[in-house]
C-alpha cells in the first residue's frame, strides 16, 4: 500500500505544509464531531466512555461517501440493548456525514479517492464531572 502524498483537506486547514496540514485535519476532525455529536436518549445511565470507528471515503470530488460502522458500540452491550447501539451507531455515522473536505487526497499530481477510518467517541459528561472532583 502506497502512502497518500497529500491527504484530503478541509477548508480550515488549506495552503499548510503536509505536517501541519494533518495535524489541522486532525484538530478539525475532533472538534467537528465535539461540536454536533447528541448523546442518545439513554446514554446518560452508561459509565462506560464508547468508541465507534466510522470508515468513509473522500473521493476525487471532495465528496464523502460510502459511510459505515468498522468497530461497532455492540462490543460495549449485551443484545438487550440493541437499541442504544443502534442509535449509538447511527449517531456516529451522521455526524461523520457531516464532513465537509474542499479538496481531495492527491497522489502523483492526481486526485484519488482515500478510505479514512476516524474514532466517535461518546462519553458521558456529568459522569466525567464526578470522576474530576
Amino acid at each position: 500500500i502506497t502512502p497518500i502524498e497529500y491527504p484530503p483537506t478541509m477548508l480550515n486547514c488549506e495552503g499548510l505544509e503536509n505536517g501541519k496540514q494533518r495535524s489541522c485535519m486532525n484538530a478539525e476532525i475532533v472538534k467537528l464531531i465535539r461540536n454536533n455529536l447528541a448523546l442518545p436518549l439513554g446514554f446518560d445511565s452508561i459509565d462506560t466512555i464508547v468508541r465507534v470507528y466510522v470508515s468513509f471515503i473522500v473521493d476525487t470530488t471532495a465528496q464523502v461517501s460510502d459511510i459505515e460502522i468498522s468497530l461497532g458500540a455492540d462490543r460495549y452491550f449485551s443484545e438487550t440493548q440493541s437499541d442504544l447501539i443502534k442509535k449509538l451507531n447511527s449517531e456516529a455515522i451522521r455526524v461523520v456525514g457531516l464532513f465537509k473536505y474542499t479538496e481531495p487526497g492527491h497522489m502523483l499530481g492526481k486526485a484519488v479517492r482515500q478510505k479514512m477510518t476516524v474514532p466517535v467517541t461518546f462519553s458521558n459528561p456529568e459522569k466525567e464531572k464526578t470522576t474530576e472532583e
